[in-house]
């Protein structure tokens, strides 16, 4: 994806350095400060989750942990949200598999309102998401179909491994014997860590209090640069859910994050193909270098913060 993604920049490299250097870098460091408050949202409201569960650590360390859990997503995905957990384990004691259950619960929150605002966005904006499906959906998916009948063999074999692993499930857990009980009975005990919130309206409004600093920190950059300074909220809000989508799909984003949404941008609304690059590829190297500085930062300060601790 990253490959593909510079083969589409390759040819307007003069022009998208020249977008660059004209770019108001007030907005993109306003965007990089929201963007912060978003990570230290997520950190307060993980001990919200801990805390009924039986684990009060101080914010400063939940908030390390967070930032140090994204930086090592972008080199091995979905890792970061173990070593967030092994972190926490490693200077407060949290049982990983609790605090995997909460951030597995975390997740969950996190796509109960990504659905509510896609919702919300396609009653405001359906001709454009229809548009965008018809685009970037049912055209490519009618393009590659002749490659699907590849992916049977691939099912059935995954299939076969789920229904082995099932057959013998008693054995496996005589095997494993009590460590899989506790651990299933602890990983249960921090995904259901929600019924014991003490401030369970608090909990789902920081939810939306991260979704609106994602959004704001894309309207912020898109303001950086004369191409996408004309596009206003609605606008911003598609680029956004959109965007989230090619996040879930490779690690942090990377390449099919600026590939996606400068395809948007030049096609759905005509903006300049300097400013269409330009823009999510600041967007997109701005948070990398938020999360390499806060989480090398961050993995230094944990051992000498907690240094005191037994």
């Amino acid at each position: 994806m990253v490959w593909l993604s510079w083969l589409n920049v390759r040819p307007v490299w003069g022009e998208l350095k020249n977008a660059f250097l004209k770019a108001n870098y007030f907005w993109v460091v306003i965007s990089m400060a929201i963007s912060l408050l978003s990570h230290y949202l997520r950190a307060y409201r993980w001990n919200d989750l801990l805390e009924p569960i039986g684990h009060k650590i101080p914010v400063s360390n939940s908030f390390m942990y967070v930032l140090s859990a994204y930086l090592i997503n972008y080199g091995i995905p979905r890792l970061g949200e173990i070593s967030r957990c092994t972190l926490a384990y490693k200077y407060d004691k949290v049982p990983v598999e609790k605090g995997f259950g909460t951030v597995i619960l975390e997740r969950m929150t996190d796509s109960i309102i990504f659905l509510f605002l896609f919702s919300l966005a396609l009653l405001v904006d359906a001709p454009t998401y229809l548009e965008l499906l018809k685009r970037f959906v049912i055209t490519k998916f009618s393009e590659h179909s002749n490659t699907l009948p590849k992916l049977i063999p691939g099912i059935m074999a995954l299939g076969l491994v789920l229904s082995i692993l099932y057959y013998f499930r008693k054995k496996i857990k005589s095997v494993l014997g009590n460590k899989f009980t506790s651990v299933i009975r602890g990983f249960a005990e921090g995904i259901t860590s929600v019924k014991k919130l003490k401030y369970p309206f608090r909990f789902f409004g920081i939810g939306l209090g991260i979704w609106l600093c994602y959004f704001y920190s894309l309207y912020f950059c898109m303001l950086a640069f004369e191409g996408t300074c004309e596009l206003g909220h609605k606008e911003a809000l598609v680029l956004l859910l959109i965007g989230t989508f090619a996040v879930m799909f490779s690690p942090g984003g990377l390449g099919a994050y600026p590939l996606m949404l400068a395809g948007i941008l030049m096609n759905i609304y005509g903006t300049d193909r300097a400013s269409a690059f330009a823009m999510p590829w600041m967007a997109w190297g701005s948070q990398f270098l938020l999360i390499l500085i806060s989480g090398l930062i961050s993995l230094m300060l944990l051992p000498i913060i907690n240094s005191k601790k037994k």
